[in-house]
Formats: C-alpha cells, sequence, structure tokens
C-alpha cells in the first residue's frame, strides 16, 4: 500500500483508540456481566476474526476499517486473558504472577513476529495467508478454555465473589 509514516501512524492511532474502547466496555460492563469463561471465547473469537480481517487489506480505507477492528478484538482478547492471569495468581503471589504473565506474553507477541517474519522470507508467503494462519492458530486456544477450572472462570466480577475465590485474588488481607 506503500504508506508513509503519517498513514501508519493514522492507522496505530485507530488501533489504539479502538483498543481503549475494547478495554473500557470490557471493565465497566462486561466482566461484571458476563462469566469470564465465555468472555475468553467471545474474546479470543473476536480477536481471531481481526486478525483474519488483514487476509484482505488492500487499500487505505480497508486499512481504517481492518485496523479498528483489530484494536477492538486485541484489545477485547487481551483483556480477557489479564483478567484470567489476575484470577489465577495466588494472594502474596501477585508480582510473581503478573511478571511470569508479562514474559509469556512478550515471549509470544516477539517470538511470533520473529516467526513470522521467517516464515514468510523462506516461503514467499503472502501477507493474506499469513493473517488466515494467524487467526486459525489463535482460534486453537478456544477449545482450551473448558479445561480452567470453574472456581476461577465461571465468575462474574465483582466484590463479593472476589472474595470467595480460594486464593482471593487481589485481596490480601493483614492481621496482626
Amino acid at each position: 500500500m506503500h504508506l508513509g509514516t503519517e498513514g501508519q501512524g493514522i492507522l496505530m492511532m485507530l488501533q489504539g483508540v479502538f483498543g481503549v474502547m475494547a478495554a473500557l466496555l470490557y471493565g465497566t460492563f462486561l466482566c461484571r456481566r458476563v462469566k469470564l469463561r465465555w468472555l475468553l471465547v467471545a474474546c479470543i473469537t473476536l480477536g481471531a476474526a481481526a486478525q483474519f480481517g488483514y487476509a484482505f487489506y488492500t487499500t487505505f480505507h480497508r486499512a481504517w476499517f481492518i485496523d479498528s477492528f483489530y484494536g477492538l478484538g486485541w484489545g477485547a482478547a487481551d483483556m480477557t486473558l489479564m483478567d484470567l492471569a489476575m484470577r489465577a495468581t495466588p494472594a502474596a503471589s501477585e508480582a510473581l504472577g503478573f511478571s511470569l504473565m508479562m514474559s509469556v506474553r512478550n515471549l509470544s507477541l516477539f517470538g511470533s513476529d520473529w516467526a513470522g517474519a521467517k516464515v514468510m522470507d523462506m516461503y514467499h508467503l503472502h501477507l493474506s495467508t499469513m493473517a488466515i494462519a494467524n487467526a486459525l492458530v489463535s482460534l486453537i486456544a478456544v477449545p482450551f478454555i473448558f479445561l480452567l477450572p470453574g472456581f476461577i472462570v465461571d465468575l462474574k466480577d465483582s466484590p463479593a465473589q472476589a472474595e470467595a475465590l480460594p486464593s482471593a485474588a487481589g485481596k490480601v488481607l493483614l492481621e496482626e
């Protein structure tokens, strides 16, 4: 598409704006009304659909829509995965849990960039082929959501239910 820095900046801005919108929607509405298990299924599927959109990345106007949708899908998927990691981290181990979560996240983000570029160079694949492969690989995670323990993912986000978690994720009571 031969975009200059201004065009690339507009697309990145759209991704960011829609990513923030996804976070706001998730934090203010969805996590309080829908169980995490179903949010994981829906948001990872939405993220995969957004990745699939890059198969149609041919014009600047399509790119506006695709990058906006990707920001929304990626933001939603990222929020649910971070919510899962926070709920699964035992009390008093939050720093360790967060560092492990960010390490795995960074490895997958930057490792997939490197691996995708290597595969694209070796096999001379088109962007559309890589977009479809990326979306399909993301969907592999969906069936594994149903193997997650119910005490972590079968709750909505509310103060009363957070106290019911065995780990009391995010709540450390100091009694001295």
